[in-house]
């Protein structure tokens, strides 16, 4: 998607170095950061454990093991790499990420694995009370995304988004953020 481009990281402005991964991911060797295109993103979040969570998963550990210098996790002003514009946080259980509707998204060191693990095991939760997964509703999302020739790149990054801000953000009870939160610790 961004291939032959050069891209800034949002959090210390260091080149961005594009990753060999079949879906797009950028890598910051040092601060350790991630950029995931949408289409890595949306795979990111479903939690799967496939070969591509495994490669994404790669990527970003070894942005982790080269990284050399600190940064504030989330900061405020961060920027999209392609566009410029503003970056929007976006809560994952208890993950926080730097996103762009039409972009991709930001993932501090170490924020892929967290955000895979919160997404599996939500994921796994839901399975066993009967509703839908998070991957269910992003194939759903995908597919409408993906189906409609009309809808641009943007329009489509934004409907997934809106549908996992839903899940994961402002449509769940302060008892079922503790669930999440107790399932990523170990708790339960």
């Amino acid at each position: 998607m961004y291939r032959g481009l050069k891209l800034a990281c949002p959090a210390c402005q260091a080149e961005l170095v594009l990753s060999p991964a079949s879906l797009t991911a950028h890598r910051c060797d040092t601060c350790g950061g991630s950029w995931l295109g949408p289409e890595a993103t949306v795979h990111l979040m479903q939690g799967i454990g496939d070969a591509q969570d495994t490669e994404l998963g790669q990527v970003t550990r070894e942005a982790s093991a080269r990284a050399h210098v600190a940064t504030e996790a989330n900061a405020a002003g961060r920027a999209c790499p392609v566009c410029e514009a503003a970056l929007t946080p976006i809560s994952f259980g208890s993950v926080l990420v730097d996103s762009c509707v039409a972009h991709g998204t930001f993932f501090d060191r170490f924020e892929v694995d967290q955000v895979l693990e919160v997404c599996r095991k939500y994921r796994d939760a839901k399975a066993h009370e009967g509703k839908p997964s998070v991957s269910d509703i992003a194939d759903t999302a995908a597919s409408i995304a993906v189906g409609s020739a009309n809808v641009a790149t943007q329009g489509a990054w934004s409907i997934v988004t809106s549908l996992f801000l839903a899940i994961f953000s402002t449509s769940e009870s302060e008892r079922e953020r503790q669930r999440d939160e107790d399932i990523y610790y170990g708790r339960r």
